[in-house]
C-alpha cells in the first residue's frame, strides 16, 4: 500500500500512526534531538541502562521497524514464504509472540500497524484476531517504551479488529 511505500525511494516507511507515536515518544524522553542529528555512524546495541536504552530507541528503533515492513511486504520478491506464513497467520485466530530481546518493539509494533494497512486496504482478512505478547528484555526503560508506544495505538488496533494481550519481563 503506498501508506508504507515512497515509490521515489523505493522503500518502505513507517505507518502514519506508529510514525506520529514514535515522534511523540522521542519528546517524551528528550531523545527527539539525538535521532534528528543521528549520522547513521556507530550504532548502540541496547543494554540494561535507561540512557543506552534511550539512545537505542532514537537511533535503532526506525531500521527495525522498517525492516519487517520491507520483509512484510516483499517488494524485492525475496521472501514470498515468509510473506504468505505472515499473512496467513494474521489473517485470523489466536497468535501468541514470545518477543525476545525486544528492545522498544520496533518489530512488533510496525507488524502490527503494518497489518493494520493490509487490512485497510482489504489485502488481507479483516477477521478479529487475538494477539498474546510477551517482550522480553534485559533493560526495564526498553520494556517501559515498548508498553508506552503499544498503550498509544491500543485502540487503533481495536478499531481493525487486532486485540492485544502485553507482558513482560526482564530477561538476558
Amino acid at each position: 500500500p503506498k501508506q508504507l511505500w515512497i515509490s521515489e525511494d523505493n522503500a518502505v516507511k513507517l505507518s502514519e500512526k506508529l510514525e506520529n507515536k514514535y515522534i511523540s515518544c522521542l519528546h517524551d524522553y528528550d531523545a527527539f534531538d539525538m535521532a534528528k542529528e543521528y549520522d547513521g555512524k556507530g550504532s548502540p546495541i541496547g543494554g540494561e541502562s535507561d540512557e543506552i536504552a534511550i539512545q537505542h530507541f532514537a537511533y535503532r528503533f526506525v531500521n527495525s521497524a522498517t525492516r519487517i515492513t520491507h520483509i512484510t511486504l516483499d517488494p524485492d520478491k525475496k521472501f514470498s514464504k515468509i510473506q504468505e506464513d505472515i499473512f496467513a497467520t494474521f489473517s485470523q485466530g489466536r497468535i501468541s509472540i514470545l518477543d525476545l530481546a525486544s528492545g522498544t518493539g520496533g518489530h512488533v509494533l510496525s507488524l502490527l500497524t503494518t497489518i493494520i494497512e493490509l487490512r485497510k486496504n482489504r489485502l488481507i482478512p479483516t477477521l478479529p484476531i487475538h494477539i498474546y505478547i510477551l517482550a522480553a528484555d534485559i533493560s526495564p526503560k526498553a520494556l517501559e517504551i515498548y508498553e508506552k508506544l503499544l498503550d498509544e495505538i491500543r485502540l487503533y488496533l481495536i478499531e481493525f479488529g487486532i486485540i492485544i494481550y502485553f507482558d513482560k519481563m526482564i530477561w538476558d
